[in-house]
């Protein structure tokens, strides 16, 4: 079996190194913007023919015309044309939202596509990359060896906060897994308990906290009270993103952990099918037809962006096909309100958020689990799943890489 897996490293880099990353990413954003901006203008003007290869072919005469564009790596650039290509696909067939323009100081990255273009020392924990020569690799603690797993394919550098991270994408044939002979279980994503599974555990993932929250507004009160351009604004800028920096990760290594847990020891997972671009859209509504419970709308959408239910079901579809487990998306429709014992479904069987009580039968349980229960029995059903995921091609989202 053939899969892609994804290497996650902090670079070492020397301040030269540190400018011209910068610099690199600077200029791939503003690439993406002016070519966004050319594309929306031919459309316009009524012509649809503009593609990667006519923007591509551009790109001498534009150093010509700017040669700072010429600093940064040739691949790089090509590749940000090309993803932006891709993103015009993704957007006419349906999957996504139109592209839009990149901002200063968000998702700071660039990638090197042609394997031929990089060399990864292992021994020696470097990477040469175009431009930049040799980086060192360091965890925090110190420098140490570069441990990957197959054939490097591409290099993704990537600015988080004030460090730097080098994503190698590995493509490496490993053997079919054995399918795995655990019990099958439902998963219940929640915002009071991350996740709660059909056999009535419960698997914390932590996000933001009350306090953390506070903390986030005095942050982001801090940072507009500061003069634009500023080196005030700058600092106030660097603390915000430190503070999400630090939650994110610790969000992302709970899910990892969860995630594996699930995938290893248990043969079918059944998740629901959330549209969870549907479920945080806003209330507020518009002039004619203004929403209500904005505010307490706007508690649950961050509640379910804190908990990050997307990322858990792709965390889900490529270690399932990793470990040999399955993974079953099944509708969500009143998992909630139904009883799993007796089948009676009423809104008024669950008086609260963590109380189910059937008003039919009688059971009585933690309504989370409950609803675990009918997510289980739901899966195992014939003909209800709505998607079966445990065979995904490789290992995360298209184009993404998954330890970036």
């Amino acid at each position: 079996m053939l899969i892609r897996k994804g290497y996650r490293f902090r670079l070492d880099l020397s301040e030269g190194q540190a400018v011209l990353c910068s610099r690199t990413a600077g200029t791939c954003r503003w690439l993406w913007n002016l070519a966004l901006e050319q594309r929306g203008m031919a459309w316009r003007h009524g012509q649809h023919s503009i593609g990667f290869a006519a923007q591509c072919s551009e790109l001498p005469s534009l150093k010509a015309a700017a040669p700072w564009v010429g600093e940064a790596p040739s691949h790089c650039l090509q590749q940000t044309l090309r993803d932006l290509d891709q993103a015009f696909q993704n957007f006419f067939s349906g999957r996504t939202a139109y592209p839009v323009f990149h901002k200063k100081y968000q998702c700071d990255s660039f990638r090197f596509p042609d394997p031929s273009q990089f060399v990864a020392d292992v021994a020696g924990g470097r990477l040469k990359l175009p431009k930049l020569g040799w980086v060192r690799i360091c965890n925090g603690k110190g420098r140490h060896a570069l441990k990957l797993s197959g054939k490097p394919k591409s290099v993704t550098v990537r600015r988080e906060g004030k460090h730097w991270f080098a994503s190698v994408l590995c493509e490496l044939e490993v053997p079919e897994p054995k399918p795995v002979q655990g019990p099958p279980v439902g998963v219940d994503l929640g915002v009071a308990q991350a996740i709660t599974l059909s056999t009535g555990e419960v698997l914390a993932v932590l996000g933001r906290t009350r306090a953390e929250d506070r903390k986030l507004a005095r942050l982001q009160r801090s940072l507009s009270r500061k003069k634009k351009g500023s080196n005030n604004r700058s600092k106030a800028r660097a603390r915000l993103a430190g503070f999400h920096i630090r939650t994110s990760r610790r969000r992302r290594d709970a899910s990892h952990k969860a995630t594996t847990n699930l995938a290893q020891n248990h043969s079918l997972i059944v998740i629901e099918d959330l549209r969870v671009k549907a479920m945080t859209a806003s209330a507020k509504g518009t002039l004619e037809a203004p929403g209500r419970n904005i505010k307490a709308k706007a508690g649950l959408n961050r509640g379910i962006l804190n908990v990050a239910f997307a990322e858990i079901r792709r965390q889900l579809e490529y270690k399932c096909r990793w470990y040999g487990s399955t993974l079953v998306a099944v509708n969500p429709a009143h998992t909630s309100q139904r009883c799993w014992q007796c089948g009676h479904t009423e809104a008024g069987n669950r008086p609260s958020q963590a109380v189910f009580k059937c008003r039919s039968c009688g059971h009585g349980e933690n309504a989370d689990v409950n609803a675990a229960q009918n997510i289980l029995a739901r899966g195992t059903a014939e003909g209800t799943p709505v998607a079966v995921c445990g065979a995904m091609p490789s290992g995360g989202r298209r184009n993404r890489n998954p330890a970036a």
